[in-house]
């Protein structure tokens, strides 16, 4: 009877006795070691189930087992462990000589395509006398420097030989889209857009934070304030809905064929306008982008931004645009994102559409 009892025991076949040690957070080869030398573990085995890429961990480290940590075991059970191999990574391509916005949008292409995440791609610019305007100069890191997920790429990028001065426009009492037409003309910058309640009509400058006839140079931006039209209380929205109440279907049917026919911009002229539609779902790529929370969206059609907002979070469910211009041109959407703390804007995706 003993003898059988002992040579069950030699076959693992014994009673369950040994708590399994916690080896998540452990090195590989350092935990073989170490069951190797003890007297209570030596005869466990290890095998390795999945070996993959993490951002978290160093090569060799245990990133999970089975079974878990506290459960009971034989003393000749074998215990399965998934293995980090380290952070993944990629070379650094050449992107100098091309625009920004190419340049920005194959890196990110590359990053998703080697599930590198995380990479935060910064644009900077300087003044060249040999690159062209908007293209790239050199990159930091150079090209061939291994990138790793989590790490920052920026793009220096050309304003060409000299900075023109010139003199700060009156944007106060414009529509939006006015100003940043105004601005595109004479080469200045659009920065933040803060929309406030005010008695002006919804969509018009009422502040900018460079005051007119101001001396700046080409490049720099201005931020502005925009009315978001007068404020109204709870109150006055019930005492409305109650005198409405009568005409409440005929008002209905005006205002969905009032939606369906007017977006957001009214065209200059109907026979040659045009309108394209684009939706944009910040919440859908939420965690993905663990620094960011806001997402700045531009519309730029024959070179020109017609459409701005920096105020799209990065928890907005949906977010719908429908800009006008000639029928046949194209027009571009640019998504960047950044931090409500930080005016850096990043490339995130462009997408061209049409106006028909």
């Amino acid at each position: 009877v003993v003898f059988i009892s002992l040579l069950k025991g030699c076959d693992g076949e014994g009673v369950e006795n040994l708590e399994v040690p916690t080896l998540v957070g452990e090195n590989y080869e350092e935990v073989l070691k170490k069951l190797a030398s003890s007297e209570e573990y030596q005869f466990l085995r290890i095998k390795i189930g999945t070996e993959e890429y993490t951002d978290s961990d160093e090569e060799g480290t245990i990133i999970a087992q089975n079974p878990i940590a506290g459960s009971k075991i034989k003393s000749h059970a074998t215990i399965t462990v998934d293995v980090s191999l380290g952070r993944r990574e990629i070379n650094m391509i050449d992107v100098v000589g091309l625009d920004s916005v190419e340049g920005a949008n194959r890196l990110t292409s590359l990053f998703t395509q080697n599930k590198i995440s995380n990479v935060m791609i910064r644009v900077q610019t300087e003044l060249s006398e040999t690159v062209p305007v908007n293209s790239i100069i050199r990159t930091e890191p150079e090209l061939g420097t291994p990138i790793h997920s989590g790490d920052t790429v920026t793009l220096y990028v050309s304003l060409g030989a000299t900075e023109e001065e010139v003199a700060m426009p009156d944007l106060l009492g414009k529509s939006l889209t006015q100003a940043i037409k105004t601005l595109n003309e004479m080469k200045i910058n659009l920065g933040q857009v803060v929309e406030k309640f005010d008695e002006a009509d919804p969509g018009t400058v009422i502040g900018q934070s460079i005051a007119k006839e101001t001396v700046i140079k080409e490049g720099d931006s201005v931020d502005l304030i925009v009315s978001k039209g007068p404020e109204t209380t709870e109150t006055e929205t019930e005492t409305q809905t109650e005198t409405e109440t009568e005409t409440e279907t005929e008002t209905e049917t005006e205002t969905e064929t009032q939606t369906e026919t007017e977006p957001e911009t009214e065209p200059e002229t109907d026979a040659e306008m045009g309108v394209a539609n684009w939706t944009f779902e910040p919440k859908a790529l939420k965690g993905i982008f663990e620094e960011a929370d806001v997402f700045v969206l531009t519309i730029v059609a024959n070179g020109n931004t017609i459409w701005y907002s920096s105020s799209v979070t990065i928890n907005s469910t949906e977010v719908t645009v429908n800009p006008y211009g000639s029928k046949g041109e194209s027009c571009k959407f640019e998504v960047y994102y950044a931090t409500s703390t930080n005016a850096d804007k990043v490339l995130f995706t462009t997408y061209v559409s049409e106006f028909k």
